[in-house]
């Protein structure tokens, strides 16, 4: 039985009235409004014990209000002794469909998108191109979706008031400064498309229907309509209320004689709509005493706390109030004060839809199904629900167990796309290509390949949703399950409808852009929050006037905030609404003022909290009804939102007064530790030689790095970091040394086409080998920066060769080398990269590859000049010479078998070979120390020891400090801390430290 019918049925004595009366009520604005309207209703009804209120139909502006109606409804009625028949409530956007009958069913949300993107691309492309400039060049539905939500956006807006395009078009062609007609002519064609499908599909578009109806006979309403505090009514639905007879009373929030004395009849409409002109300029009663100024958002947040503690615990936490702005920076940072200080709060809004686990989970697999990049893979392996969906292989099981390979395989390979035949790793990395092909194979992934109709997809994707949750046990006791079913739900409601949608609007998609456009209906979706009676409400501004909580505390007292604002809209400016009697900038203010007039009447106590600066230091602007207040109390009020606080910081605010006090001190050490001291167990009793860097740069950090090997795992990286950069030079330096010492050699060295030739096949094959053929592009171009400086390193390797040096060793590893500090056992280690000899001087040369963007002389990148002195900084060729005797050939015989120490020590050379970014400085770089340097040298690697031997590190600011541009490794320790592992770690050795930087 529709609702007409039920109060037909109920009241068969009624006849429809032949007009309606409208009637506007003032409630007074002492009290709140929803408890006054509850009051006014139940005494208008009630008749002995019995609140029959089935003849009323009550209209809210919103859902929430539309939920506390019915509730002060039953408590008016109980504190009367009096049994409630309910009343049919609804809100302003549903009063329409109850004033009139459509002989179509409507078109979902869901449906008028589809219609919308399908008529975008049936009209005229030369057509479309008159209102977007850029169209997308393809015909896949997800990329015109945007411009149909758009579309869609204005529609609804122009309906409301009656107006279709074409009534834009005659506006904008009858004296506005700038003629946008041409625009809207196209869009009006877009429309009349629109409204075609529609109708084909034997569908209506809500909005048209109801304008179609203003012109047919109406129908007639059986009952009363009352209007709860409506400052924003449509003109259709006021249309629709005047045609179908019924008896209107509007509840207005005011006395019936306003402060100054005007009468509120000459200020509001019959159906209880402010009036513009007067509430755009009326006083608004902002006293000094309620005002707060103060400068960024975490400053507003403390001042919400300064509030809530001179309440002195007056008041249980249900009657306060918080109100945001949706679009406020004060929500986070009020969140994280009231969460510290253990005051529960609930935000009204909700939680947005797509921040729920099963929606980020499609979202994932959207983009995985749509280009399979190795980070949509990553991003859905992150997910903790994925695991299902990834199937096993061998003894690695999906999960986190498999984001963790997938990390160590980007790590070593950078992979763009996954596919095809993908490079084998190493060690966990092995596993990573059987789980790609694992997901593929036997997840229920593998059914997202080639297109069909988007109909088709829902079941697939409802699939999805299955195997990722079918097998857990939701308890909708358990709040975090209770809003993951939730979100389930309201999924799969969106897939049913698209599952439904009409053939004419069906679209053949693939299987990720049917997930997209299933999402697309979930974008402005929120969960409710929870219910809690304990909690503190954070309460959306325009909720506020109809919420009857006590105690308010407003924050974003600021222009564009407080009053709303729209300006620079594309479509529709400012001017053009006013012209189509649209709400306005000039409404909006007149409306807000008038609310906030209400909110300082109806409200125990207001606390407002206004901003000067974005917490990116931005102005702000003050409110406007900031200054609604007497003429002479003006340049007081400018002064105060000028001049900055001069208060100090709120932030330690003490909450007792409101029964709350911070919690204990937090048991856990806030990182950087102040002082790291290390077990005599974990105090290294051997160093690798590029190890004595970093330790006489930054002990503390070397502790993090080398002692306890704190690193980053991630997928992060699309290029090759400078060290990886350096490595990969390195492994072709070295593959092409050891072609140097084949017998016969397989490469000529004093050749430049030769040894040119050498690197660039070996590098192609090791890019092949290590990366395959879908790698990350900034790898392909960094390899083309290797091959010039390959070509350069020809050259100068020629040159090299025609003095008569002779490679006689590469990646020469040396372990466990002695080194006296002080009499105890302590030895070096490192791998010397390539050893040449010159046999017509007797020389030998002791070489280190430095790849980095730039390359300092061996004696500046290891001394700093200080006054006349030089201050080691680096010890790593110095110390070359005592790894010397560690280095043997094939037969067990020393490389070099000279004694560092005797006479014949300065027939060894040592020096770098650079390969920088500027390859006219490719050169052999040789040092020209001092047998007095390198006492002097080894005698600051003894000290370096020492000094890790104290075993104690304590933090300098000044010295360990963030670098790498937001690229640091260990910037994150300072919030979230790190997790060590126990894999070998090359640094330590030599290896990776040496790679340089790029």
């Amino acid at each position: 039985m529709t609702r007409l019918e039920r109060k037909l049925t109920l009241t068969p004595q009624l006849n429809p009235p032949l007009a309606n009366t409208v009637e506007p009520v003032f409630l007074g604005w002492d009290h709140p409004s929803l408890p006054a309207a509850a009051a006014h209703v139940v005494e208008h009804y009630i008749e002995g014990r019995v609140a029959d209120l089935r003849p009323a139909t009550i209209v809210l502006p919103g859902r929430r209000a539309r939920r506390r109606i019915v509730e002060l409804l039953l408590d008016e009625a109980e504190v009367r002794g009096a049994t409630l028949i309910p009343p049919e409530a609804t809100t302003v956007g549903g009063l329409p469909e109850l004033l009139h009958a459509s002989p179509k069913p409507f078109a979902d949300e869901a449906t008028s998108r589809r219609a919308w993107s399908r008529a975008l691309r049936d009209v005229d492309r030369k057509i479309v191109e008159k209102v977007f400039s850029r169209l997308p060049e393809s015909d896949s539905p997800t990329e015109w979706d945007e411009l149909a939500g758009l579309l869609a956006g204005l529609h609804e807006t122009l309906a409301r008031e009656g107006h279709p395009f074409a009534d834009v078009v005659k506006i904008c062609r009858s004296g506005l400064l700038f003629d946008d007609g041409a625009r809207w002519q196209g869009l009006a064609h877009v429309q009349k498309k629109y409204l075609e499908l529609l109708g084909r599909s034997g569908l209506v578009d809500r909005f048209e229907a109801r304008r179609l109806a203003l012109k047919s006979e109406p129908s007639p309403f059986i009952g009363d309509i009352w209007l709860v505090s409506i400052v924003e009514l449509p003109d259709v639905t006021r249309r629709l209320m005047e045609a179908s007879g019924a008896d209107v009373r509007a509840l207005v929030h005011a006395p019936a004689e306003l402060p100054d004395g005007t009468d509120a009849a000459t200020v509001f409409d019959t159906f209880g709509q402010p009036s513009v002109d007067y509430w755009e300029t009326a006083t608004v009663p902002v006293t000094d005493q309620i005002l707060t100024v103060v400068e960024r958002p975490v400053d507003q947040a403390d001042a919400v706390m300064d509030g809530l503690a001179s309440l002195e615990g007056g008041y249980p936490a249900e009657e306060i109030v918080l109100t945001v702005h949706r679009k406020s920076e004060v929500v986070p940072y009020l969140e994280h004060r009231l969460e510290a200080r253990d005051v529960p709060a609930r935000y009204a809004a909700g939680t947005p839809l797509w921040r729920a686990g099963p929606v980020r989970l499609l979202q994932a697999v959207a983009d995985y199904a749509n280009d399979p990049t190795f980070q949509a893979l990553a991003a859905l392996l992150r997910h903790p629900d994925a695991g299902p969906l990834a199937g096993t292989t061998g003894a690695i099981a999906a999960g986190l167990e498999a984001i963790e390979v997938a990390d160590k395989y980007h790590m070593d390979h950078l992979p763009f796309r996954v596919r095809g035949e993908m490079p084998r790793g190493q060690g966990k990395a092995a596993l990573f290509p059987p789980v790609v092909r694992a997901m593929k194979r036997e997840g229920p992934l593998r059914t997202f390949d080639g297109r069909k109709p988007l109909s088709e997809w829902m079941p697939v994707v409802m699939d999805v949703l299955l195997k990722a949750y079918g097998a857990t046990e939701l308890d909708r006791s358990k709040p975090t399950q209770r809003r993951q079913l939730d979100t389930l739900v309201r999924i799969q409601t969106v897939a049913a409808s698209l599952a439904a949608i009409p053939q004419a609007l069906d679209e053949t998609c693939s299987g990720g852009e049917a997930i997209r456009m299933l999402l697309a209906e979930l974008r402005e979706e929120a969960l409710p929050p929870e219910p809690r009676r304990d909690a503190v409400e954070l309460l959306d501004w325009l909720e506020l006037p109809l919420d009857d909580t006590p105690i308010v505390v407003i924050t974003g007292f600021n222009e564009g905030f407080l009053p709303e604002s729209v300006s620079g809209d594309a479509f529709l400016p400012d001017a053009l609404r006013t012209r189509l009697h649209l709400p306005d900038n000039r409404s909006r203010l007149a409306r807000d003022a008038y609310r906030l007039t209400t909110v300082l009447h109806s409200k125990k106590s207001v606390r407002i909290i206004t901003g000067r600066r974005t917490s990116q230091g931005d102005p702000l602007r003050p409110s406007r009804l900031m200054f609604r207040i007497p003429e002479e109390q003006m340049p007081a009020r400018v002064l105060r939102f000028l001049e900055r606080d001069r208060g100090g910081n709120r932030s330690g605010t003490n909450l007792a007064s409101f029964g709350l006090e911070p919690g204990a001190q937090s048991q856990f050490t806030v990182p950087p530790e102040k002082l790291i001291e290390l077990g005599q167990d974990e105090v290294p009793t051997g160093l690798a030689v590029t190890a004595f860097k970093g330790l006489l740069k930054d002990p503390y950090r070397f502790v993090l790095e080398k002692v306890y090997k704190l690193r980053r795992l991630d997928d992060t990286a699309c290029e090759l970091d400078p060290m990886r950069f350096g490595i990969l030079a390195h492994e072709i330096l070295h593959r092409f040394g050891l072609l140097a010492l084949e017998s016969p050699p397989k490469v000529d060295v004093a050749s430049e086409s030769e040894v040119a030739g050498s690197l660039m096949d070996l590098l192609d094959d090791d890019l092949s080998t290590r990366f395959g053929e879908d790698v990350m592009p900034a790898v392909q171009l960094q390899a083309e920066q290797l091959k010039m400086r390959f070509q350069a390193f020809a050259k100068r390797q020629a040159e090299w060769a025609a003095h008569g040096w002779k490679i006689v060793a590469v990646e020469c590893k040396a372990e466990d080398v002695p080194f006296d500090v002080d009499g105890k056992p302590f030895s070096l280690r490192g791998r010397i990269d390539r050893i040449d000899h010159n046999p017509s001087t007797g020389e030998w040369a002791v070489l280190d590859y430095k790849a980095g963007a730039s390359v300092d002389p061996p004696e500046k990148a290891h001394q700093k000049s200080r006054d006349r002195d030089h201050q080691w900084i680096d010890l790593q060729l110095p110390l070359y010479r005592r790894l010397l005797s560690g280095i043997f050939d094939g037969d067990g015989r020393r490389v070099i078998d000279i004694d560092v120490d005797g006479a014949e020590q300065s027939r060894i050379r040592l020096g770098f070979v650079s390969l920088p970014q500027d390859v006219e400085e490719t050169e052999f770089m040789m040092a020209s120390w001092t047998e007095e340097d390198f006492v002097s040298a080894e005698d600051a690697a003894r000290q370096v020891v020492r000094r890790l031997r104290e075993a104690s590190f304590e933090f300098d600011p000044e010295v360990t400090k963030v670098t790498l541009r937001g690229r640091d490794p260990l910037e994150p320790l300072l919030t979230v801390g790190w997790q060590a592992r126990n894999e070998p770690e090359d640094a330590v050795d030599g290896g990776a430290q040496r790679a340089g930087e790029q």
